[in-house]
């Protein structure tokens, strides 16, 4: 590391005390113990970097049964091992037969020489050996500084934006603060542009994270009027992507900008829908996906990366894209976006669970940059199976526990129940918490359809109640297909369901209910787009390459097994 101000940063333990060695007492709190004949003697057999010989291999008038970690020497060419408190406790000099003097256990511990330390000497060496490194202590000083710094650069009074929300301080107390925030234009701060939006999950994740954003784009109406009512200072672009018109209007509102981040989710339907036989000749290379229709809008998407030019791309989809075509869809791909320029690139199956959305959601996350950076991937901070310092995933009880009262639904938007039938509610009512419906339990008049007369089906996610102590399953886009409230015996509201995915209060989703229900059920939870976006953001400062990376920061910040679970890719 290097040096703040006066504080040094010394390479090895000769760097930092042999222009000591010859000084005399006149430098505060160099005062050498006077040790014994004995204690000397012992000194002189330990070599540099090493420790006493084994005690059967000393002089009988030197031999002591237990000496411990005060007959250790340092090395000039090494780093100290820990200083230990106390008068006798530090280490051997390098080349001197005495222990350390309290001044040069300070140079060691980072002190500058204008700091005195007052008392007897043990009392000295106490505070020398129990003290944090000034060092240390500045250079976390600074990563704070510039973590508020670039938070302040993207917050000021000029434009709208939704009140920061994090589903780790959701309490009734939360909800009733619904203010909203802004951000500023300044150069400073990483900016991104959000194709295929939806209802703006990983735009306002990425706001959160403190980045800015340039444009917004969806060619759903209804997506339009929600994302204009909620952000009507992010330019919108509705509009589809393949057409020029679209593309114009995007590139004027880029103009000469240089863009750090382009994400986006295009829709991808190219699924094995039409079973294995189709492609158990791709290895003829005959198939191009090129010319798959269904993987259109995944190359339009390349096609703007190409345009646009971004620092950094995300592409989120749903976990199944990675075994598309026998995985060899995203194997074409990643050869385009390494001809393009993007060979550092790398992609996960996330589940955002892990990082505090109350919602077993897994999403295809591929990354990419141009910059050299590393790829970081955020470990998991939650999990199914705590261990005693862990913390279990968040649950559907934690966000849902102040909407289930009838006085709930006029004070939140979104926030109106569905009216089922009354066979349905009463379907619902035998079901247990946490679990799907036991057709075996229903009387008879229940188990039939009331418009065919045919016997019910258990499908998964339609008659499922959710758990209040577990999180919820992955919302499925569509009014009838939200899960079973926890307690009530009718599904999930907009609001509730936006709860789940972590989306703030003061969100409203705009249009029919169930082209709400839509938006909510195909967004991307905000927290863990806030998450990806915190750790790239942390990339970029660190200026964090292969090369220079710390271990301490890939095991603690960067590294996360790749979940190979819904992959066929070799």
């Amino acid at each position: 590391k290097r040096s703040i101000g006066k504080l040094k940063a010394r390479v090895n333990v000769g760097d930092a005390i042999m222009d000591l060695a010859k000084e005399s007492n006149h430098i505060p709190n160099h005062q050498a113990l006077t040790h014994g004949e004995i204690v000397v003697a012992r000194y002189k057999l330990i070599p540099e970097g090493g420790r006493l010989p084994d005690p059967g291999s000393l002089p009988k008038e030197i031999r002591r049964k237990n000496f411990g970690n005060t007959y250790t020497r340092l090395h000039r060419k090494e780093l100290s091992p820990t200083m230990v408190p106390g008068n006798n406790a530090f280490p051997v000099h390098p080349t001197l037969n005495r222990s350390l003097t309290p001044r040069e256990a300070a140079r060691i511990q980072s002190f500058p020489d204008d700091v005195i330390f007052t008392g007897s000497r043990k009392e000295q060496c106490i505070l020398v050996g129990n003290a944090v490194p000034p060092l240390m202590a500045s250079h976390i000083a600074e990563s704070i500084k510039r973590h508020i710094e670039t938070r302040k650069s993207v917050l000021s009074e000029d434009v709208p934006l939704l009140k920061k929300f994090s589903v780790f301080e959701r309490s009734t107390e939360m909800v009733k603060n619904k203010s909203v925030r802004s951000y500023s234009k300044g150069k400073d701060a990483i900016n991104f542009i959000d194709l295929f939006s939806g209802a703006g999950g990983i735009t306002i994740g990425l706001m959160n994270a403190g980045m800015r954003p340039i444009l917004c784009n969806d060619k759903d109406a209804y997506v339009a009027k929600t994302h204009r009512h909620n952000f009507p200072e992010i330019p919108f672009v509705d509009g589809d992507l393949s057409k020029p018109e679209t593309e114009k209007t995007i590139m004027e509102i880029i103009g000469t900008k240089e863009i750090d981040l382009l994400v986006g989710g295009p829709p991808c339907q190219g699924f094995s829908i039409f079973g294995e036989r189709r492609f158990l000749n791709t290895q003829n290379r005959e198939y191009n996906p090129h010319n798959e229709p269904r993987n259109k809008l995944v190359y339009v998407y390349l096609d703007y990366i190409k345009k646009i030019r971004p620092k950094w791309f995300i592409m989120e989809n749903v976990p199944g894209f990675a075994s598309l075509d026998d995985g060899y869809f995203l194997k074409s791909l990643l050869k385009e976006l390494t001809k393009l320029g993007y060979a550092n690139h790398d992609w996960r199956i996330i589940n955002t669970a892990d990082y505090g959305v109350p919602q077993q959601r897994k999403r295809f996350i591929l990354i990419g940059n141009r910059t050299g950076h590393i790829i970081p991937w955020p470990k998991a901070k939650f999990f199914a199976n705590p261990e005693d310092w862990q913390k279990h995933f968040r649950t559907v009880g934690e966000v849902l526990s102040d909407l289930s009262g009838k006085s709930s639904y006029k004070r939140f938007k979104n926030h109106e129940p569905m009216n089922h039938a009354q066979h349905l509610v009463d379907r619902f009512s035998y079901i247990k918490e946490g679990k799907k419906m036991d057709l075996s339990v229903l009387p008879e008049h229940l188990k039939k359809a009331m418009h065919t007369g045919k016997d019910i089906k258990n499908y998964s996610h339609v008659y499922k109640r959710l758990s209040r102590s577990e999180p919820s399953t992955t919302l499925v886009p569509g009014h009838s297909a939200f899960p079973i409230h926890p307690t009530l015996n009718r599904t999930l509201t907009v609001r509730e369901g936006a709860r789940i995915q972590t989306f703030p209060d003061s969100i409203e989703f705009i249009g029919p209910r169930s082209e709400q229900y839509r938006q909510v059920g195909n967004a991307f939870p905000p927290l863990a787009a806030e998450y990806i976006g915190n750790f790239i953001i942390k990339a970029i400062n660190n200026n964090w390459t292969n090369q220079n990376v710390s271990e301490l920061a890939h095991y603690s910040l960067i590294d996360s097994p790749r979940d190979l679970s819904e992959t066929v890719l070799p």
